[in-house]
């Protein structure tokens, strides 16, 4: 399994265009070959957030690459600092299968 992580710094009022976009991509990002998951977890309070995506494999990831990155600059409207990202593979994942 491969994995990737963005960490961003969200706009806290623009929260619902936040929630709004998320809703809006959700079908596109559901649709990647390859992804097993992928979850955006974010504090209303402080807009910190992080977004971790699972694939089956890097092939599979750099696969969608070029579209993650396209949803990802489009995301970038709601951000107030740059995205820090990590890539890499999965070591431990609970339950194995995810």
């Amino acid at each position: 399994m491969y994995a990737r992580t963005v960490t961003v710094d969200l706009d806290r009022d623009r929260w619902e265009e936040v929630l709004a976009f998320g809703s809006s991509v959700k079908d596109q990002i559901a649709a990647f070959p390859g992804l097993t998951s992928w979850h955006l977890v974010a504090n209303r309070a402080t807009g910190e957030g992080t977004s971790f995506a699972v694939f089956e494999s890097e092939d599979a990831f750099d696969a969608v690459n070029d579209e993650v990155n396209a949803i990802l600059a489009d995301f970038g409207q709601f951000f107030t600092s740059p995205p820090r990202e990590l890539l890499g593979d999965v070591l431990i994942a609970v339950p194995e299968n995810v």
